[in-house]
């Protein structure tokens, strides 16, 4: 392992040495790290890009804090991931879609040109993992405040996502208009330009080709009303662990075991605290143990064209109409036999599916998006091919041609899918809950990795991480004493 965390670093100060690395460069080697368990030479690069600030300060830091946590710097994970919610409380405040970099028609470019939001499920695994950190140091007061944080970020889920939504359709459909007002020819009118860049959702073979590439069916999928009302948003993680922590400390109930048995219905464990919280039982010498196995998807690009059918009179002018868009790869779990004290723990929560429903929401409007800005600049060549058929003065038909050109060029490098996202989150959240033996000592085992965490007496929580098949575990705990409260360590 040692040796594969150097070639890591030595390969990422390579590259960096090389020349300019772009988001992407930074993500792919980052993620390859993260998945060996190497961890140090991703935390390093990303920590120094969030340092420098910018549009995607929040990435880098929630990126630099993940592998921070991880390889033993437990300083510099709450400095960073502290810094990802000050950035998220920015953005509450001002908004990604009223600032958006340079550019003048930024929604007429691609998403990335806005500063990086992130969404529901990275904003409440920000206030979980600090204070899985601060229960492993005994800080049971700030774990308290960053686990109710948690909280209220899942119960305003629905809000944020709404008022999103709305912000980016009304920065839309105000870049559209000025560039269109920009350009020295007319188009179509609004109306027309709605039910054109309309015709393709509406189409069922089109909806059947994004499917089929693209991991987002547009006919059924990124409904928000549905994906609320099934409470598929909710991550049964943070809900089990906050419901723990609030039994095993004294605290009031507030329901978030028996929400969190509600949505992992097949773990026993989930049912069995339910049921014990609701009777108040008193735990006594009880080990809870979460494993964070595995990687979440992450975004890959997908280049198509959009069927030049859809626009009237393209053939003609245009040979080719570029679109991008973000696809989900799927990862590999880090391990698929695990074992807690010999038995099988159970899927608590499903991350893998959390960040599709994430991502379905925000494809619903970026295909929207992505197919009417396609529609408007292919508009806008036709129309400058058209102006500069019908006049013979040359320098009007070589300023018209020079303009249609410029359009085409300027549409060809704007054409990119938005990659961003946190991909250092697990795939899925196992848990397990057994008896504290004599010894106190907990075997876990997967594949040909093993390990043993030794507990003293009292009730314990148990967090296991490994990212890959090749990573080996990392282990922290949290002790409760006989009177409830938490141990410092």
């Amino acid at each position: 392992m040692a040796c594969v965390k150097r070639v890591f670093a030595a390969l990422a100060a390579a590259a960096a040495f090389a020349g300019c690395r772009t988001a992407d460069d930074v993500m792919r080697d980052y993620d390859a790290g993260f998945a060996a368990g190497a961890y140090s030479a991703g935390a390093a690069e990303t920590d120094s890009l969030a340092a420098k600030g910018g549009d995607d300060a929040l990435l880098w830091h929630q990126l630099a804090g993940a592998a921070m946590r991880l390889d033993g710097d437990d300083d510099g994970a709450r400095r960073n991931l502290d810094a990802a919610e000050h950035c998220y409380a920015a953005n509450d405040t001002r908004g990604i879609f009223s600032r958006a970099a340079s550019a003048s028609f930024a929604m007429m470019t691609n998403d990335a040109m806005f500063p990086y939001d992130g969404d529901g499920v990275d904003r409440v695994f920000t206030c979980l993992y600090k204070a899985i950190d601060f229960l492993a140091a005994g800080a049971e007061d700030k774990a308290r405040v960053e686990l109710n944080r948690a909280m209220q970020y899942q119960k305003n889920w629905l809000y944020d996502r709404r008022k999103d939504i709305e912000a980016a359709r009304k920065r839309f459909t105000a870049d559209s208009e000025r560039y269109i007002r920009s350009q020295k020819a007319s188009i179509a009118g609004a109306r027309e330009r709605a039910r054109l860049a309309a015709a393709p959702l509406a189409d069922a073979q089109f909806c059947r080709y994004v499917a089929a590439n693209c991991a987002f069916d547009p006919s059924r999928d990124g409904d928000l009303e549905k994906l609320a009302g099934a409470k598929a948003y909710l991550n049964p993680y943070a809900l089990h662990l906050t419901g723990l922590f609030r039994w095993l400390a004294g605290d009031s109930d507030r329901n978030e075991l028996r929400d969190a048995a509600a949505l992992a219905r097949r773990s026993r464990t989930a049912q069995r605290d339910a049921a014990g919280r609701k009777a108040r039982e008193t735990p006594r010498d009880q080990v809870w143990v979460y494993i964070e196995d595995g990687l979440c998807p992450r975004r890959r690009e997908w280049r198509f064209s959009l069927p030049l059918c859809y626009i009237p009179g393209a053939g003609r002018y245009l040979p080719y109409v570029g679109m991008a868009l973000p696809t989900l790869e799927y990862r590999a779990a880090g391990a698929a036999d695990w074992r807690v004290a010999g038995a099988p723990p159970e899927l608590l929560a499903d991350i893998d599916a959390m960040v599709k429903a994430e991502y379905d929401i925000y494809m619903k409007e970026a295909l929207a998006r992505e197919i009417s800005r396609t529609v408007i600049r292919a508009c806008m060549e036709i129309a400058l091919g058209i102006l500069a058929e019908r006049h013979k003065n040359q320098d009007d038909f070589w300023a018209y041609k020079a303009a249609q050109i410029g359009v085409a060029i300027w549409a060809a490098a704007c054409t990119k899918a938005d990659l961003r996202s946190w991909t250092a989150l697990p795939k899925r959240v196992l848990v397990a809950r057994v008896a504290r033996p004599p010894n106190g000592r907990i075997d876990i085992s997967c594949g040909r990795h093993a390990l043993t965490v030794a507990l003293p007496p009292g009730n314990s929580i148990v967090f296991i991480r490994k990212s890959g098949p090749d990573a080996a575990p990392v282990a922290k705990t949290a002790v409760f004493n006989s009177a409830g409260r938490l141990l410092r360590r």
